[in-house]
């Protein structure tokens, strides 16, 4: 028998689900060797797709999830090869052909239709926008603005739009007093912005910063709630300080740092990539973390050895998955896709690794966790973790 009506004989077994151990483990290796990915579909499609059924959906949308498949693991429950193969191999028909064959290639899996309800819930991930409030309380959603000139304040710096940042332009006019501007990203939206000195922010979503619009006196300071990563401006005469919430005040020496004060988290970090830092008196060194318990005193405890990866996966549009709880992890859902999570029951007690992009999709993100043994439910915005 030819190697392609072989393994289109191999297939159609697996499909049928009475193909062997031994005729599964060739079909893995098949697919894992492919050269020809045009033949592979010209099969599958023969194979899964005889009923008429319509490919719906893009096979994009799967990329991200199949990519991050092994970024997690179960904890007390021994990695069974066979198991985890059987997954790549669903995955490689995927990549290969698109999700709506592999629905009705598992038609009857209860798991599969549940999944294929949740995939008409479609929640994307969140994306670039913000709200920019001004002095006289006026908002501004940016979202969708075209570039320029997108504000004017008497005697203020003007805020202009550029590919989807924001800075501000001198006035040239002397600022007589302190005015005001906040900046907000709801749950579901990142933003990127320059301060009027030039330093650079990073919000992740559910966080703000208010600042002035032109930093006159003898320190620059902001403040912000959220998480929010900074490139400062070095200016010897006119320090940088960032207040966090009541807990903390970062004094800034011209530096690269990540400040995490979501008010849901049980401590405030403050991570340094570069340059100097002092968290509430306390000097930090690259590389140092600053912990503050957002439930206890305001002692400063410093960690070394910090994962920076893992600090900044968010800016780099990841998640981090790597040690994290069920909690830690169902919080930055809920910030990134604009849902509530609701646990039901039991919370299921697993292990992470990794990272994965944070481009997937909701229901993406739902089939990666389901293999790792968290079910889920999604039921309008609300996701519900069951046991």
């Amino acid at each position: 028998m030819e190697k392609k009506a072989f393994c289109q004989f191999l297939l159609e077994r697996y499909a049928n689900g009475i193909a062997s151990e031994e005729e599964v483990q060739e079909l893995f290796a098949e697919l894992e060797k492919r050269t020809d990915e045009q033949e592979w579909e010209e099969m599958i499609n023969q194979v899964f797709l005889q009923t008429g059924q319509d490919l719906s959906y893009d096979k994009s949308y799967w990329h991200p999830v199949i990519e991050s498949i092994l970024a997690v693991r179960e904890i007390g429950t021994p990695v069974r090869n066979i198991r985890l193969k059987r997954w790549l191999v669903a995955a490689s028909v995927i990549a290969v052909m698109g999700v709506s064959a592999y629905l009705w290639w598992q038609s009857n899996n209860k798991e599969q239709q549940q999944k294929a309800t949740i995939a008409r819930q479609e929640i994307k991930a969140g994306s670039n926008g913000a709200v920019l409030t001004l002095a006289d309380g006026s908002t501004i959603v940016l979202d969708s603005l075209g570039n320029g000139v997108i504000a004017e304040e008497q005697g203020a710096a003007a805020a202009v739009l550029q590919d989807g940042k924001l800075s501000y332009k001198p006035s040239g006019e002397h600022a007589h007093e302190i005015v005001y501007n906040t900046m907000t990203t709801p749950r579901g939206r990142q933003f990127r912005m320059s301060l009027p000195d030039g330093t650079q922010v990073w919000l992740n979503s559910a966080s703000s910063i208010r600042y002035p619009t032109a930093f006159i006196g003898k320190e620059r300071k902001v403040e912000i709630s959220g998480e929010a990563f900074f490139e400062v401006k070095q200016k010897a005469n006119q320090p940088f300080i960032v207040q966090a919430g009541s807990k903390a005040e970062i004094q800034v020496l011209g530096t690269d740092f990540n400040v995490n004060a979501y008010n849901n988290e049980p401590s405030l970090n403050t991570t340094l990539l570069d340059g100097a830092v002092k968290v509430n008196g306390r000097l930090l060194k690259p590389g140092q973390q600053a912990k503050i318990s957002t439930d206890q005193s305001d002692y400063v405890q410093l960690i070394e050895g910090i994962d920076i990866n893992k600090v900044m996966a968010w800016k780099n549009g990841r998640f981090s998955f790597e040690g994290a709880t069920i909690e830690e992890i169902m919080r930055q859902i809920e910030r990134w896709y604009d849902v509530d999570v609701v646990f039901e029951g039991k919370r299921p007690r697993v292990e992470f690794e990794g990272q994965m992009t944070r481009n997937v999709s909701l229901n993406g993100l739902i089939a990666v966790m389901k293999r790792s043994g968290v079910n889920m439910r999604l039921e309008g915005r609300t996701l519900i973790v069951l046991p």
